[in-house]
């Protein structure tokens, strides 16, 4: 029963770990080790039916880690929002000052523009590139 697990856990190993990126969240969490040489690791020491507990302790220990790297990577991606909104708020509230500040576009001669330019347009001589003008 033993070699059966030990053949299994290489099989998944060698086969489906490297589709998911050799590392399981245990390994990831505490920068060492994986699920699957852990617990391989147990069987191989004290055979499969004595390693049970360890393994069972093993898969909550990795659910454990996963949970907290799920929570660590929502609380970034909240802090990376926050970050963007402050920024596009920035941007935002610069580019309506800028609005404020170049004299409403205009630039001088308003001949041509419409008397709802003219209420915003400061004309001293220019010209105009309000709407249609």
């Amino acid at each position: 029963m033993k070699s059966l697990a030990i053949w299994a856990i290489n099989l998944y190993q060698k086969y489906v770990s490297p589709y998911k990126g050799y590392r399981c969240a245990y390994g990831v969490y505490h920068q060492n080790g994986t699920c699957s040489s852990i617990i391989k690791g147990h069987i191989q020491k004290e055979g499969l039916i004595k390693a049970y507990p360890l393994i069972r302790g093993q898969f909550q220990a990795c659910k454990f880690a996963y949970d907290n790297l799920e929570r660590k990577e929502q609380r970034r991606h909240k802090k990376e929002e926050k970050r963007k909104n402050k920024e596009d708020k920035r941007k935002r509230k610069g580019t309506e000052v800028k609005k404020k500040d170049d004299g409403g576009g205009c630039s001088g001669d308003c001949s041509g523009c419409s008397s709802m330019d003219l209420d915003v347009c400061d004309c001293d001589g220019g010209s105009c590139d309000i709407g249609s003008c």
